[in-house]
């Protein structure tokens, strides 16, 4: 006897239906699939456009609201399509210890200023063809350390403006 008869050979095939089934099957799958993946796609390239036609617009607005952020709010000056201010350069600095921080009231002087159709950051280029730039302080009446500063930037070409209202607290700091 022979081991190979022992053991006959078993073989698992699949049919030729049963193929056809899988096959159909992913494929009803993979249609939808496949639309919302184009859908997606289409809808990505719209997003990017409208970003590539307006990021320089919102990128200025998220810039300044940082930097005004920072600004000492006593020190703010509004003249004729200029802010000047002086900004809190290092607001914490590390210690010693790293469990604690000191605040630091040293300042910079910072400056947003148009010129020749072109806002200009500390001199530096921050945004081309720029139609108008106001800025505004609003005190508030009933809190005196409160104040509101609005500014509204609109582009040349595009015929676009934001405008952004910020609040400005001052919030004096006992130094001992």
């Amino acid at each position: 006897m022979t081991r190979d008869n022992e053991h006959p050979k078993t073989t698992s095939t699949f049919s030729i239906i049963e193929v056809l089934f899988v096959i159909f099957i992913v494929g009803l799958i993979s249609i939808p699939l496949l639309k919302t993946l184009q859908s997606l796609q289409a809808q990505n390239h719209r997003i990017q456009a409208f970003l590539v036609k307006k990021s320089s617009l919102f990128e200025t607005q998220l810039f300044i609201n940082k930097h005004i952020n920072l600004a000492k709010i006593d020190s703010i000056v509004v003249t004729n399509n200029t802010l000047k201010y002086e900004a809190f350069n290092n607001l914490f600095i590390p210690t010693q210890s790293a469990h604690f921080m000191d605040i630091s009231l040293q300042t910079i002087p910072q400056t947003l200023q148009l010129t020749n159709g072109n806002l200009y950051f500390n001199n530096a280029l921050l945004l081309k063809d720029v139609q108008t730039f106001i800025v505004n302080i609003q005190q508030n009446q009933t809190a005196k350390n409160e104040s509101i500063l609005y500014y509204k930037l609109c582009l040349k070409k595009a015929n676009e403006c934001i405008e952004e209202s910020l609040f400005l607290d001052n919030i004096e700091i006992p130094y001992q």
